[in-house]
């Protein structure tokens, strides 16, 4: 019951996120470029265009990966709960106008919403988002690190946003600096959100082993600065370990 409280919780910090980002003027983030830019062009809601895009990734994630799982298949009502979420903030939220220099620590509070909730909805190890799914399906796929996997797909996005402004004869909705720091900071510089080309597919935990390295988690590629630091530190513990004459010491025991 736990876990699912907490899953619930990230979702409703991400759909939050959504909204904050288009409030304050300066780009949408990345992964929510396209529905926003959707939205938009066909006046449709934000929630309906977010549907309709997490059902497309889970139709790829079905087809790169040539089977139909239960993961899959649970992204599906997922989709539909996130979508009448994002409509639900998107009602309630106003707009928050304010200089530039505060519209920019807002967004950065906006992004740090939005690592918390995928952190809180991988950590609970029950369903990812059809955007974090797809990423890791085609990271498993065709053995590709998982954070390149993101920046490419972050920026496919934004691009595909950008056609259909231009396809539509309108302006390019939601695309912004935000968006670029968006894509650099949860989806690039980050190591992106994780690293799992040997931890498996993080559905439904029924009948997996989960992975022992916290590094690789899902969650860990979130903080890939800290991330590097802490396998630094470990690779030189190892060193230690394996070596006996560390610092030009001799470690090695002598036993009575």
């Amino acid at each position: 019951m736990k876990r699912v409280l907490l899953y619930i919780l990230g979702l409703n910090l991400i759909a939050v996120a959504v909204v904050l980002n288009i409030r304050y003027g300066l780009g949408v983030a990345a992964f929510s470029s396209v529905m926003y830019s959707i939205s938009e062009i066909y006046q449709i809601s934000l929630g309906t265009a977010s549907i309709l895009c997490y059902l497309i990734f889970v139709l790829l994630q079905c087809l790169f990966s040539r089977k139909v799982t239960l993961s899959y298949l649970l992204e599906i009502p997922l989709s539909f709960l996130f979508g009448w979420l994002t409509d639900l903030y998107d009602l309630v939220i106003p707009a928050i106008p304010g200089p530039l220099p505060l519209q920019l620590v807002l967004f950065g509070g906006t992004m740090f919403l939005t690592t918390m909730g995928v952190f809180l909805c991988v950590k609970t190890n029950l369903v990812l988002t059809p955007t974090d799914g797809i990423v890791q399906t085609m990271s498993q796929v065709f053995h590709l690190p998982f954070s390149g996997v993101k920046n490419g797909f972050d920026l496919s996005l934004v691009a595909i946003s950008a056609v259909l402004c231009l396809a539509n004869h309108t302006p390019f909705y939601g695309i912004g600096v935000g968006t670029v720091l968006s894509a650099v900071c949860l989806g690039g510089s980050s190591g992106s959100m994780k690293n799992t080309s040997s931890s498996g597919r993080h559905g439904p935990s029924v009948g997996r082993k989960q992975d022992k390295d916290p590094y690789n988690h899902p969650a860990g590629a979130r903080f890939g600065p800290c991330r590097e630091l802490f396998s630094f530190c470990r690779r030189l513990k190892r060193q230690r370990t394996l070596s006996p004459s560390w610092g030009g010491r001799d470690q090695r025991r002598v036993c009575p």
